[in-house]
């Protein structure tokens, strides 16, 4: 079979030293001097506590919440076991960050570890909703966990699965 154009020239790039490796999902220069990046280190420095305050400009809201920059992103119970979300949620409360629970709710190890949590509500209304077949919003449920949470983050679509995956309502 030939070669197509583009691993035609990934090969001819190979093959005289250049890049290796090509960026999947960009088109930008990433090797450009003006390209910017966060960089992982094995050593860093101390560069003090980094926060934004959510909620402080918004009329009506009465507990804003300081939050770092950078905090553990949302990844459901249903996909981690209980010993890795309570070393994330650990891990979060010891470096002062927060951590999202994804959509599979609040569970015991996101309490446990005493982390700040953003507790993400979805589709599915885990930890504020009851029924098997068909999921409905539980007020008194959602009182119940929301005291648990720092921040409630309500996912109004997810766009990764079309075609692949779960099936979304």
């Amino acid at each position: 079979v030939p070669f197509d154009r583009l691993h035609r020239a990934i090969a001819y790039q190979r093959s005289k030293g250049a890049t290796a490796a090509v960026p999947f999902g960009t088109r930008r220069n990433v090797y450009d001097d003006k390209y910017e990046w966060a960089c992982h280190s094995l050593f860093p420095t101390e560069l003090g506590e980094q926060r934004v305050l959510i909620g402080a400009r918004t009329a009506g809201c009465s507990l804003p919440y300081s939050s770092a920059l950078l905090n553990i992103s949302a990844m459901s119970f249903g996909a981690l076991s209980s010993r890795a979300v309570l070393a994330l949620s650990t891990g979060a409360r010891l470096g002062n960050f927060s951590h999202n629970t994804g959509e599979g709710g609040v569970s015991h190890a996101h309490v446990e570890g005493g982390a700040a949590l953003v507790w993400n509500i979805g589709t599915g209304y885990f930890g504020c909703g009851t029924g098997s077949m068909t999921r409905r919003f539980d007020p008194e449920l959602f009182v119940q966990n929301a005291a648990k949470a720092s921040m409630i983050e309500i996912k109004l679509s997810q766009g990764a699965k079309p075609a692949h995956g779960g099936m979304l309502p």
